[in-house]
């Protein structure tokens, strides 16, 4: 089995900056993108939030893409905050 050690942090950002994502989001938001991440087969170290902005630290596999990876993240968390807080 190869070792591997591949670290990403990753940031985006809410529509100009606007601030969208409230204090009581913030759970949900966060057990998404864990749970995503895990489905992903990445290596989630921490996941914070700001009111506008997003910070996700993980381990992507060597052999995953990871613009893939980050487009999937960020589509999961938008739509289960859409379907939960309309």
């Amino acid at each position: 089995m190869p070792y591997w050690r591949l670290f990403y942090h990753i940031i985006w950002a809410t529509l100009n900056r606007q601030p969208l994502l409230l204090p009581e989001f913030e759970i949900d938001l966060h057990q998404c993108l864990s749970a995503k991440a895990e489905a992903l087969g990445l290596t989630v170290y921490a996941v914070n939030s700001m009111p506008d902005h997003v910070h996700l630290a993980v381990s992507i596999p060597p052999d995953t893409v990871v613009a893939d990876c980050i487009g999937k993240l960020k589509g999961s968390s938008s739509h289960t905050l859409n379907q939960l807080y309309p």
